[in-house]
């Protein structure tokens, strides 16, 4: 869903000075973070990388909210609330790129499903500006900047459409139940509290502030080797920061009997 990964420390620091040029959020002052406690690590690294989630399903969700002044509806719950000029890091590819006067969108997601992938158009006379999303919660909005940097204009813009539209069948889970997380700066620790071994783990987690998600990129972190109960295995994951990022999702792919 997203370009390679490129940022260190440097960058992933930098994030936090973050400026939407309109002041859609006011300060940033953090990010939730489930359920993440104190925590060690024990285990060893495995790379970072972005990756598309593939166990949705397309769905028609319910629940539509009602469409705010100026917001266009694009179906399905889906709402763009914001076109706006943007300055700050340039998340979509991985890159943080620091860049100014950027495109972005605000995009609701009014359904009552997790929106697992969706590809936003807007139409302009000369060109199609193209805005990705996933992972993004029901009732939760995302800032997203147009896929390809295009610069922000004031001109209108055509008939918008969202497409390749896939909601979750089961909302996401970080699977506390079975997984305790933690984290700092470039890595997450992972906890097996069950008294099941469980095979690999992907963790999938996003730039958050305040009561926004930021960038339509989701990043993954992968566990190859399986966590035994009671283990804890630290894995590397380049983009993350307690303070300005949230896990969204954990996949166990296999189970031990």
């Amino acid at each position: 869903m997203a370009g390679k990964q490129k940022s260190g420390t440097s960058n992933r620091k930098k994030w936090v000075l973050i400026v939407v040029s309109v002041l859609l959020v006011g300060a940033l002052t953090g990010c939730s973070i489930w359920p993440l406690n104190s925590g060690s690590g024990d285990g060893t690294q495995q790379s970072d990388n972005t990756a598309p989630t593939d166990n949705g399903q397309s769905t028609l969700p319910t629940g539509n909210a009602p469409l705010n002044s100026g917001e266009t509806d694009l179906g399905q719950g889906l709402y763009i609330s914001k076109v706006e000029k943007y300055a700050g890091m340039f998340m979509e590819d991985g890159t943080n790129d620091l860049v100014t006067g950027a495109m972005m969108i605000i995009l609701r997601n009014t359904s009552d499903k997790d929106l697992q992938l969706a590809r936003i158009k807007l139409p302009f006379d000369d060109y199609v500006a193209e805005f990705e999303v996933t992972n993004i919660p029901a009732g939760e909005s995302v800032v997203a900047l147009e896929k390809n940097r295009r610069e922000y204009t004031d001109k209108p813009y055509q008939e918008a459409s969202a497409q390749d539209v896939i909601f979750f069948t089961e909302p996401m889970s970080i699977q506390e139940n079975q997984l305790k997380i933690t984290g700092g700066d470039g890595y997450l620790d992972v906890k097996n509290i069950s008294d099941t071994a469980v095979g690999l783990v992907y963790l999938y987690y996003k730039n958050s502030a305040t009561d926004l998600l930021y960038g339509g990129i989701t990043y993954r972190a992968k566990i190859a080797d399986g966590i035994q109960p009671g283990q804890t295995m630290r894995v590397a994951a380049g983009h993350y920061s307690p303070t300005t990022c949230r896990v969204m999702m954990v996949q166990i792919e296999d189970t031990a009997a």
